[in-house]
């Protein structure tokens, strides 16, 4: 995760470690009554190192005091070879929950509710993982919707009605499928 959160970096920071020019453009304008919410995956590499850095750097280089929430997003499918075929998989699904689990222990020794006002973490049981097709990315990567997805996404109607001085907090769901119905 560290390694990963400094080439982020790299590709956020300019001069000086202030925003590159297209980061303070897109930054320019936020202003009082503004938050900002981030998504993104913790049991791979780039959202797990990306999202404390992308965090951090906005805090440290916008002029308001703006909120900033994130959704975390915990494990919820593994990859599998492609039916009738004996595939050599790249990654390995049952090394997702220590990924987590080094992730969130990087983001402790980042001071994440210094810079965080609210982060919310939603995963899968990994008895009920869906099955997804492994491909190395590109045009081949074909993951289906899922209801986590959703969820997560619904996360930011919860961060954008907090007040804005609201003080940190954490939300856990874990998502329990029960034959045709979803229960948090």
């Amino acid at each position: 995760t560290s390694i990963g959160s400094y080439f982020t970096s790299l590709n956020i920071l300019g001069e000086n470690h202030k925003f590159s020019e297209v980061w303070e453009r897109y930054f320019e304008h936020i202003g009082d009554g503004d938050k900002i919410f981030i998504v993104g995956s913790v049991f791979g590499g780039t959202g797990a190192s990306g999202i404390p850095t992308i965090a951090r750097i906005i805090k440290n280089n916008i002029k308001e005091d703006v909120p900033i929430g994130a959704v975390l997003v915990m494990p919820y499918f593994r990859p599998v070879g492609k039916q009738g075929e004996k595939t050599s998989l790249n990654i390995n699904w049952r090394t997702f929950n220590s990924k987590v689990k080094m992730a969130l222990s990087f983001y402790e020794s980042q001071g994440f509710d210094d810079i965080f006002r609210t982060m919310y973490f939603i995963g899968e049981n990994e008895e009920n993982f869906m099955n997804v097709p492994y491909s190395e990315g590109g045009g081949e990567q074909k993951n289906k919707p899922h209801y986590i997805e959703t969820y997560a996404a619904a996360t930011l109607f919860d961060f954008l009605a907090a007040p804005k001085n609201d003080t940190f907090r954490t939300k856990f769901y874990v998502i329990e499928q029960k034959a045709d119905e979803y229960i948090i």
